[in-house]
C-alpha cells in the first residue's frame, strides 16, 4: 500500500507562518485532506468523502466511506480522527485512525499515529506511525521527514518501513515533493522500495491541484484470506483538486490509477470539507 503522504506542519512558533500554510495545503491535497489554515483561523474541520474503483483479473471493485474530524489543541498541536468503511477483495471492514502532530520548535515538529479495525482481511490489526521533521533554509524553503511504521496484518505478515522525503517550496504556489519508502515483510524478510514524485499547484483558501506518480515494489499483498502475493513491481498515478466553494467550505476529488502483475485498479473519490 502506498505510503501515507497526509502530514500538515504546524506553524513555526517564531516566523515561517505562510510557508507552512502552503506546505499544508499541497500535502493535504495530494492525500484529498485538508490544509491547515494560519495561525489566525482555526483548523478544527470536519471532512467526509467516498470511493469507489474497479479492478481487473476478476476481483470485485473497492467502495469505501470515510470521516474525519480535525481539532487543534494548543498553540502548535494538532489531533486527527478518521474512521472508514471499506469494501476490498470479496470482504468488508471499518478501519480507525488517531493522528497527533506537533510543533516542536521554529524548525522542529512531529507525528504520531496509531491504527485499529474491525473487520476485513485486508486490513492491519494494528499500525504505529512516528515522524520527525526539519525545516531548513532562512526561509525554510526545504522540509525533510524521516518516520519509522509498523503494519502488523491479520495474517502472518508484519512489515516495518522507513520512509525518507524532501520538500521543496519553489515559490508560494509551487511545492515539490519526492520520497522513497523501504519495507521489510516477515516472515520471508521480503525488502522492496517505492519511490513517489509529487507536484503541487495552488492557494489557500482558493484551490489546490496535484499530480503525484509513484513506482517501485511492494513485499507483498493480501487478496483473500489465504492467497498472497510477494515481492512484485508496481506503479500508481494520482491527481487530485480541491476547491473552495465558501470562505470555509468546500469539495475535493481525485482520480486514482495502479497497474501490478496480477491486476490493475482505476478508480475516483469524492469528498467535502468544512471549517468550524
Amino acid at each position: 500500500m502506498p505510503p501515507d503522504l497526509r502530514l500538515s506542519p504546524l506553524p513555526p512558533p517564531h516566523g515561517g507562518r505562510r510557508l507552512a500554510r502552503v506546505c499544508a495545503g499541497a500535502l493535504a491535497c495530494l492525500c484529498l485532506a485538508m490544509p491547515l489554515r494560519s495561525a489566525a483561523q482555526t483548523r478544527d474541520r470536519i471532512e467526509a468523502g467516498i470511493s469507489a474503483q474497479a479492478l481487473t483479473g476478476g476481483y470485485d471493485g473497492w467502495r469505501g466511506l470515510h470521516l474525519t474530524g480535525v481539532r487543534q489543541v494548543g498553540a502548535y498541536e494538532v489531533w486527527r480522527v478518521e474512521a472508514a468503511f471499506q469494501q476490498r477483495f470479496g470482504d468488508q471492514g471499518f478501519l480507525y485512525k488517531a493522528v497527533t502532530t506537533r510543533g516542536l520548535s521554529e524548525r522542529w515538529f512531529g507525528r504520531a499515529s496509531l491504527g485499529l479495525s474491525s473487520g476485513g482481511f485486508f486490513n492491519p490489526r494494528l499500525s504505529l506511525d512516528l515522524q520527525a521533521a526539519r525545516r531548513w533554509l532562512p526561509d525554510h524553503r526545504l522540509v525533510t521527514l524521516a518516520s519509522l511504521s509498523l503494519f502488523d496484518g491479520k495474517d502472518v505478515h508484519r512489515d516495518y518501513a522507513v520512509t525518507l522525503e524532501a520538500q521543496y517550496y519553489a515559490s508560494p504556489s509551487w511545492v515539490l515533493q519526492g520520497s522513497v519508502r523501504w519495507n521489510v515483510s516477515t516472515p520471508g524478510s521480503a525488502l522492496a522500495a517505492y519511490y513517489f514524485l509529487a507536484l503541487t499547484h495552488g492557494y489557500p483558501g482558493r484551490y489546490y491541484a496535484a499530480f503525484r506518480i509513484g513506482f517501485g515494489r511492494e513485499s507483498y499483498v493480501l487478496v483473500d484470506p489465504l492467497t498472497f502475493f510477494a515481492d512484485y513491481r508496481s506503479a500508481d498515478l494520482m491527481f487530485s483538486w480541491k476547491r473552495w466553494v465558501g470562505k470555509d467550505w468546500g469539495f475535493h476529488a481525485g482520480l486514482t490509477g495502479y497497474a501490478n502483475p496480477f491486476y490493475r485498479r482505476a478508480g475516483v473519490q469524492l469528498g467535502f470539507f468544512k471549517h468550524l
